[in-house]
């Protein structure tokens, strides 16, 4: 029995010599290499900017506003799968350690088998808000010339991939002037894939065509404008449909062109304006001449540019304001409301104060005047009390406003003018003075013809301003 137990002890102890760490086949826990940036910004009042992480260069790029005070003590948010993260010898913690990022840095990080990988973060400070973006074009600036003469642009608009088409007019050849259309790319250049390389041209009639307004859609580009109609020898109010790449829609009016004439015995049309409902009817607004007057006039047509009867008088209505020895009345500017109610800007002749005045008329969706609006549907505007001529050319719905901009002049020249209404059209009296707000850029005259508002509420003006003995590009900025 002794000697059994002997066996049984030489055996155990050759079995807890066999499993020992020692020898043979154990494993080591494995000590983990990761030693990524997963995440990077930079954090300071009031904003906060958010770097790009380029794993494949391991390069962070970051922007700041313009309006951070300095770079030299920014504090960096990160997150890493990492252990540690230095830069030099200095340790980092997210959202405490400042750098000084003048020039890159080198952010190291160590995994936790010992391994490192570095990252060059550079950080540079955006433009002042209105500089030239060099980015486009040349030095933020492109010119396009179409035609053998003058090419001019009046309207632009934004597609859904952000190309840029900008429509007007260019002479052709000789004296006739044609509808013009361009699209660029992002970066200014123009986008071959456009027409004839980036440029289409339509002449409509004989002589002169001029495209004033235009609308992106999701399948097509709708512009409006005026052509010249030699029969009658007068203007018409045109219309034309091109498919995304330019070339015209032929199933849309007359083999993508419509024109018509507001009503018999007017001397000339002007279309200045062109909105879309949501139920794809397409309006357009602008003024004609007839028996010595002006007047508003709209026009609607169904998707495929055939006149929509049920609108106004078979598609037309007209609309006058004033009254008195002088009747001159004009829409430059529409835009189509949440309601599909249509909402346009323009002028109107105040024969008592012998002036003009903004304009707004605003239209039920069948083309009756929506008497819930100013006073039975029509609101004017005098622009301070010293004022001759004010001129509405632009137009924007805000949620809970609307926005018209155009020049008012003072008594010697043209300023910039902003008016805010109510959405019942009075003034709101929050905005500026009572409402108002006139701008002067140079010491002569300056024209507001368009507007926008940017995502954070602040509201562009664009123009020009005569400097000098040239006319320049003017833009204004405002506040809410």
């Amino acid at each position: 029995m002794k000697k059994l137990y002997m066996l049984l002890a030489a055996v155990l102890l050759m079995v807890t010599t066999g499993c020992g760490g020692g020898g043979g086949g154990g494993s080591t826990p494995t000590v983990s290499s990761a030693k990524a940036i997963t995440a990077f910004n930079t954090v300071f009042p009031p904003v906060a900017a958010t770097g790009v992480i380029t794993e494949s260069t391991h390069t962070i790029a970051i922007t700041v506003p313009y309006n951070t005070t300095s770079v030299t003590q920014l504090v960096a948010t990160f997150t890493t799968t990492g252990t540690s993260v230095t830069v030099g010898s200095t340790p980092q913690v997210s959202g405490t350690t400042p750098n000084d990022f003048t020039s890159p840095l080198v952010y190291t990080v160590t995994a936790a088998d010992a391994t490192t990988q570095n990252y060059t973060v550079t950080v540079t400070v955006s433009s002042i808000h209105g500089s030239l973006d060099t980015t486009f074009g040349n030095s933020g600036m492109v010119t396009t010339p179409i035609g053998s003469g003058n090419a001019i642009a009046t309207v632009l608009g934004i597609q859904s991939n952000n190309m840029i088409v900008a429509a007007g007019y260019s002479l052709l050849s000789g004296t006739e002037n044609v509808f013009a259309l361009a699209r660029y790319n992002i970066d200014g250049s123009l986008d071959t894939t456009f027409g004839n390389s980036g440029i289409v041209t339509t002449p409509i009639g004989s002589v002169n065509a001029y495209a004033t307004a235009l609308v992106i859609q999701s399948n097509g580009i709708l512009v409006a404008g005026n052509s010249f109609n030699s029969s009658t020898n007068k203007y018409d109010f045109a219309l034309v449909r091109y498919n995304t790449d330019g070339s015209l829609d032929t199933g849309f009016g007359n083999s993508g062109i419509v024109t018509i004439s507001i009503e018999n015995g007017s001397i000339n049309d002007s279309a200045n304006a062109l909105g879309i409902q949501s139920n794809g009817m397409i309006v357009v607004a602008g003024y004609s001449y007839s028996g010595s007057k002006y007047f508003i006039s709209l026009v609607r047509y169904q998707a495929d540019g055939i006149l929509d009867t049920t609108f106004g008088n078979s598609g037309i209505v007209t609309t006058s304001i004033g009254s008195g020895s002088i009747i001159d009345d004009r829409a430059h500017a529409l835009v189509i409301q949440s309601s599909d109610g249509i909402l346009v800007a323009g002028s109107s002749y105040d024969n008592t104060s012998s002036k003009y005045d903004f304009a707004l008329v605003r239209y039920n969706t069948n083309g009756s005047l929506d008497t819930t609006f100013g006073n039975s549907g029509i609101v004017t505007t005098s622009i301070g009390s010293d004022g001759y001529w004010d001129y509405a050319y632009a137009l924007v719905i805000q949620s809970n406003g609307i926005l018209a901009a155009g020049s008012s002049n003072n008594g010697s020249n043209y300023d910039f003018a902003l008016v805010r209404y109510n959405t019942d059209g009075s003034l709101d009296t929050g905005f500026g003075t009572g409402g108002i707000v006139t701008t002067p850029i140079g010491s002569s005259d300056d024209y507001a013809l368009a507007l926008g508002i940017q995502s954070d509420g602040r509201i562009v003006v664009a123009g020009y301003s005569l400097i000098g003995s040239n006319d320049d590009f003017a833009l204004v900025r405002y506040l809410p």
